[in-house]
């Protein structure tokens, strides 16, 4: 159905321990997608897999592992410390790592005031600029603090991943750089790198 146009990714319910991954990429160029990838002669798609006994946070939670993935793979990497490389390494940076004076918007594990994995509701806060990369590629303006309040309750896991996703940038055209070529000329849409990975030379 891929092959033909018909479809353009796959999403699998299923029960627990049936040893699927999360997020598979499947495709003539797959790449690492939170699973090895899966080479066979097609366009790229993702398999997910979800469990229903599980709720909407952890669905969240596997197509979070998805968007690392990829970005990781249209920058090229993915320092996930206070070496910023490029803007998706900006855009991730957690305020509690040494280092880091200025957070991001976290990852899916670490919000940025995160001390530690899964911490989605700590009180404690960390000094951001996350509310720039709502005005992308604009990224002057304010820090802020954020914490649990932030993103709120009474889910904080769920919330979190709401709040870290509607951070992804999403303006037209393609970023201007001349100082930084890996930042050069990638999409200001990063959310177009996550499901239309076919049409970009950087997601393929």
């Amino acid at each position: 159905m891929v092959v033909a146009g018909e479809a353009d990714e796959v999403i699998w319910w299923g029960g627990p321990y049936l040893w699927f991954y999360e997020s598979r990429m499947v495709g003539s160029s797959a790449y690492w997608c939170n699973a090895p990838p899966l080479v066979r002669q097609s366009p790229l798609y993702v398999v997910m897999a979800l469990n229903p006994e599980r709720c909407v946070a952890e669905a969240l939670h596997s197509f979070g592992y998805r968007s690392e993935s990829i970005l990781s793979h249209v920058y090229g990497s993915w320092s996930g410390g206070a070496t910023v490389n490029h803007l998706w390494d900006r855009f991730t940076l957690v305020g509690t790592r040494p280092g880091v004076t200025v957070a991001g918007c976290g990852n899916v594990h670490f919000p940025p005031n995160a001390a530690g994995d899964y911490d989605y509701g700590t009180p404690a806060g960390a000094v951001s600029e996350a509310d720039r990369w709502l005005t992308f590629p604009d990224l002057t303006g304010p820090t802020t603090v954020v914490n649990a309040a932030t993103w709120g309750g009474s889910d904080h896991h769920q919330n979190f991943l709401r709040w870290w996703m509607n951070h992804f940038p999403r303006a037209p055209g393609r970023y201007v750089d001349p100082v930084n070529s890996i930042n050069h000329g990638k999409l200001n849409n990063w959310r177009a790198y996550l499901v239309d990975m076919n049409e970009y030379s950087e997601s393929r």
